[in-house]
C-alpha cells in the first residue's frame, strides 16, 4: 500500500546487461502495481500463480478474509505459495517477546497455520503441502522452519473465474525483457530441415538411386530430432509432396541429384543477401584463417 517504496524500488525490475547478452528465449513483462489487494484489478485476471510471501501477517482479519476470497475465490490460480512467520521459531530469538515487526497483525504456530490452510482447501478445492524457509539448529529442529510455507495447487481444472471488475490499480513501472525474436515460421524452419537432412544424407552415399534420382525413406527423415520437434509424419508429407515427388504409397521420396547438391546453399545464401558462391568463399576465408 506505501506508495513511495514501489516508486522507490521500481528500478530493480530493470534487466541487468547480462539480460541483453543472454536473452531470454520467451517473452517477459514486469509490472509493478500500487493498490488495494481486498480489490481484484481485471488485469490479474488469467494469471496462473500468484505468491504472497511474508505478506498475511499484515493484514487485519476481515481484510485477510477478503484476500482469500480475491485470490483462490475470484482469481483462482493453478498455484499458490504462501510464506509468513513460524510463531514456534520465536523462542530460539534471545530476549524475544511480541512479534518479529511492529505491523504484524498475529504470527501463527504451525498447527494454527495450518489448521487454516486447511480450512481454505476445503472451500475453494485446493491441496496443499507445507515447508519452510531458514532451517533451525540441529538440536532445535522440533520448532520448525524460521518461515513456514504452504504451496497450494488446484485440484480441479481450470474453471472460468469470477468476473475481476475494471483496471483500479496504479501502474507504477512497466519492463519488457530483451528476449530471441524468432521470425521464422514452421513452414521456413521444416523446409530448412529437410534440405539440410536430405544434402546430409546424400553426401554420405545413404540413398538409393532410381533414374538419376536418390530414393529416401520419409520414415527416415522424420527419424532426425529436428524434424521431429517441428511436426508430424503426416504434415512431413504434405511438405515434400508440394516440393519432390512421392511414391504412390507415399513411402519414399524421390529427390533429384542437383535439388540435394544446391538447395540449402541456395537457400541460405539467400538468408544472408546473397547468394551460395558468397557462402563458399566466406568458408574458404575461414579455412585460411584456421590455418
Amino acid at each position: 500500500m506505501d506508495k513511495r517504496i514501489l516508486e522507490a524500488k521500481k528500478l530493480c525490475i530493470k534487466p541487468l546487461i547480462y539480460d541483453y547478452l543472454h536473452r531470454r528465449e520467451k517473452p517477459l513483462c514486469i509490472r509493478i502495481f500500487h493498490g488495494d489487494a481486498t480489490v481484484l484489478d481485471s488485469r490479474l485476471q488469467g494469471c496462473q500463480a500468484v505468491t504472497m510471501v511474508e505478506f498475511i501477517e499484515h493484514l487485519v482479519p476481515s481484510d485477510l478474509e477478503k484476500v482469500v476470497e480475491r485470490v483462490f475465490g475470484d482469481l483462482g490460480p493453478h498455484l499458490i505459495v504462501m510464506t509468513t512467520p513460524n510463531a514456534d521459531f520465536n523462542i530460539l530469538f534471545p530476549n524475544f517477546t511480541g512479534f518479529r515487526h511492529w505491523d504484524h497483525k498475529f504470527e501463527w504456530s504451525r498447527k494454527e497455520f495450518q489448521r487454516w490452510c486447511e480450512d481454505i482447501c476445503d472451500k475453494y478445492l485446493y491441496s496443499v503441502s507445507y515447508d519452510g524457509v531458514g532451517t533451525p539448529p540441529e538440536s532445535s529442529a522440533h520448532v520448525g522452519h524460521c518461515s513456514q510455507a504452504a504451496i497450494f495447487t488446484r485440484t480441479q481444472q481450470a474453471r472460468s473465474a469470477h468476473p475481476a471488475g475494471t483496471p483500479c490499480y496504479t501502474l507504477i513501472a512497466q519492463c519488457d525483457y530483451p528476449y530471441k525474436e524468432n521470425k521464422s515460421t514452421v513452414e521456413d524452419r521444416l523446409a530448412l530441415e529437410v534440405q539440410y537432412h536430405i544434402r546430409q544424407l546424400t553426401l554420405n552415399a545413404e540413398l538409393d538411386e532410381d533414374e538419376g534420382h536418390s530414393v529416401i525413406a520419409v520414415e527416415k527423415l522424420f527419424s532426425f530430432r529436428p524434424i521431429k520437434n517441428i511436426c508430424d509424419i503426416d504434415k512431413l508429407r504434405s511438405y515434400l509432396r508440394s516440393c519432390y515427388t512421392l511414391s504412390d504409397d507415399g513411402k519414399n521420396v524421390f529427390v533429384p541429384h542437383d535439388d540435394s547438391e544446391g538447395d540449402l546453399d541456395r537457400s541460405w545464401g539467400e538468408e544472408q543477401g546473397g547468394d551460395s558462391h558468397d557462402v563458399v568463399t566466406v568458408l574458404k576465408e575461414t579455412e585460411e584463417t584456421w590455418d
